[in-house]
């Protein structure tokens, strides 16, 4: 298993969630369950609405998605 870091930025406010996952495709499918869930929990955080950003552990981006 391979770790991956996940975090919503919004403002000031920085989130983040470790994903371990086989691969980085396994790791965008759990990071996509997770966005979801905080940001229907909470639709003004920053999983909702931030910048948010699947990294490898090396600090590498592999996925983005810009602020709304």
């Amino acid at each position: 298993m391979n770790s991956y870091i996940l975090t919503a930025t919004l403002n000031s406010t920085t989130n983040r969630k470790t994903i371990w996952a086989e691969n980085e495709n396994h790791a965008a499918l759990e990071a996509i369950s997770i966005i979801m869930n905080n940001a229907y929990k909470n639709k003004e955080s920053a999983w909702a609405k931030g910048h948010i950003k699947l990294m490898d552990n090396e600090g590498n981006t592999l996925r983005e998605m810009e602020a709304k």
